[in-house]
C-alpha cells in the first residue's frame, strides 16, 4: 500500500498518560477562560458591558457535558457496554461545540457597532 493508503491510528490506551494528560489540560484550560470571561461580562468590565443571554448558559451547559463525558467514560472503560463510547464521543463533540459557540458569542459582543470594510 501506498503512504496515503494506509490507516494511522493509535488507542488512547496505547498512550493513555498522555491521551488523559492532553484531555484534562483542554478542559481545564478551556474551563477557567470561559467562567473568567463570563465572570468579566456579568460584572460589566468588558467592552460594552452588554451580554447576549445565551452567553450566560454556556459554561453550564460545557460543566454538564463534561460530567456526562466523564460518567460515559468510566462506564465504558469498567463494563464496555456497547454504545456507550459513542455517547462519550457525541458529549466531547457538544463540548467543543459549547465552547467555539461561546467564543463566537463574545467576539460577536467585542464588534457590535464597528464595520469592517475592504477597499
Amino acid at each position: 500500500k501506498q503512504w496515503y493508503q494506509r490507516r494511522v491510528r493509535v488507542a488512547s490506551t496505547e498512550i493513555f498518560t498522555l491521551h488523559a494528560f492532553g484531555f484534562s489540560l483542554f478542559f481545564l484550560c478551556s474551563t477557567v477562560n470561559i467562567f473568567a470571561v463570563s465572570r468579566l461580562m456579568l460584572s460589566g468590565v468588558t467592552g460594552s458591558g452588554e451580554t447576549n443571554g445565551r452567553t450566560v448558559y454556556y459554561p453550564l451547559l460545557y460543566i454538564i457535558t463534561f460530567v456526562g463525558c466523564f460518567i460515559s467514560y468510566i462506564v465504558h472503560d469498567r463494563y464496555c457496554i456497547g454504545g456507550v463510547y459513542t455517547v462519550f464521543g457525541a458529549l466531547e463533540l457538544v463540548m467543543i461545540f459549547c465552547n467555539i459557540m461561546f467564543w463566537t458569542q463574545c467576539d460577536a459582543l467585542d464588534w457590535r457597532g464597528y464595520t469592517i470594510s475592504i477597499e
